[in-house]
């Protein structure tokens, strides 16, 4: 009776933990950073300042979130093996009923369930958490798993190269934060929101994102018939096409109306346009793509071509549109 009861209660303790860490990861990340800044200017908001302080550094806290909720989910599948297994149940029918009772009461009560109510109390719930939070980080701390954690993940971000910088990790957030905040309180438009979160967009776009593939580029061998040039011309719906010669390299590009025209050398119509790299920012490569004759630029690796990129590409992330 003994051993039903222990555990019980650390089947009953590992469901409530793992509903506690997830409702806790999605209230921090639905926290509103403006509201947030406006209880700091209250020098006596305790709760504030440990959230801010939390918040201060994300692969920490995100990593003492899924730590936490990791090691509840273990208590939670431990306890109730061990009550199955103590029942004499063979071992087939305990890992059945593991699936069957476990999975949907880890998925529902210990993750959508918190998750919607931390969602909806965002700017109310994460400051009445914070204590268990920075509590667990110090424990975590102090017996050296999250340190090593942090190190691991920090060294396979920079392998993997998803390492942002402090501008887009910290300001633009609390920039997107603001926009969101300035909308639903009819500050601004919805509209102007748009504009804004688009002019962010085109901030840190980059050509690879706008480029239209090598592989769909109509382009035409400077050694090519004129009758050939013309087909692929009127084909391929460019206003301008790549000149390429026998290595697949770009000695030129030139207009479709030349192409159609058919009066002079293909070679001698071609003119040179700008060489862009794929991650050239969108914001530097549309000054020297204005800087270039032809209205087009060829983006290349090592000499390459990968792709084709036009002055219209180029503003697509500030319009809002993209490309099928």
């Amino acid at each position: 009776m003994t051993d039903v009861i222990f555990w019980s209660g650390v089947a009953v303790l590992g469901l409530l933990g793992s509903a506690t860490w997830s409702g806790v990861e999605t209230g921090f990340y639905c926290l509103s950073r403006v509201r947030l800044d406006i209880r700091l200017s209250d020098p006596h908001d305790g709760p504030a300042r440990r959230v801010r302080a939390e918040l201060a550094d994300t692969g920490r806290l995100l990593t003492t979130i899924l730590l936490g909720n990791n090691v509840c989910n273990y208590m939670g599948t431990l306890g109730v093996t061990a009550l199955l297994e103590g029942a004499g149940l063979s071992d087939g029918l305990t890992v059945a009923l593991q699936v069957v009772v476990l999975t949907p009461l880890l998925l529902v009560f210990g993750e959508s369930l918190p998750k919607e109510v931390f969602r909806l109390n965002a700017d109310v719930l994460p400051y009445r958490m914070v204590p268990v939070v920075t509590l667990s980080r110090w424990l975590a701390t102090a017996t050296l798993v999250l340190p090593v954690l942090s190190l691991v993940t920090k060294g396979l971000t920079r392998w993997l190269g998803g390492d942002q910088s402090p501008l887009e990790s910290g300001g633009r957030r609390r920039l997107m934060h603001l926009l969101e905040e300035s909308a639903h309180s009819g500050a601004i438009s919805g509209v102007q929101g748009a504009l804004a979160e688009r002019a962010l967009a085109f901030e840190r776009a980059t050509v690879r994102e706008v480029m239209s593939p090598w592989s769909s580029v109509a382009r035409i061998g400077a050694e090519t018939s004129r009758d050939r040039a013309t087909e692929i011309a009127v084909r391929g719906g460019q206003s301008w096409l790549p000149l390429t010669d026998r290595r697949g390299r770009v000695v030129g590009v030139v207009h479709a109306l030349d192409v159609l025209a058919g009066d002079d050398d293909l070679r001698d119509a071609g003119l040179e346009p700008a060489r862009l790299s794929p991650d050239e920012p969108v914001r530097r490569a549309v000054g020297r793509l204005a800087e270039s004759g032809p209205g087009i630029a060829i983006v290349e690796v090592d000499g390459r071509p990968v792709g084709l990129v036009a002055e219209h590409d180029l503003v697509m992330p500030l319009i809002g549109t993209t490309r099928p």
